[in-house]
């Protein structure tokens, strides 16, 4: 999945958003975050979701 990243920010040459967003079904790891923000320098903003929030907000 780095790979992917790698090949999207090599072809927008923008800074990139990723946005974790478990309810669609696949959660990413913090580990899997900070590797991938190590790894590709324009992975500049992450937008994460939780499932908890979400709950408690719902009630």
């Amino acid at each position: 999945m780095i790979e992917h990243f790698a090949r999207v920010a090599d072809a927008a040459k923008i800074p990139i958003m990723v946005q974790d967003a478990p309810l669609g079904g696949v959660t990413l790891s913090v580990h899997f975050l900070v590797r991938l923000a190590q790894e590709v320098p324009l992975v500049n903003y992450f937008k994460i979701e939780s499932r908890l929030l979400q709950r408690s907000c719902a009630t």
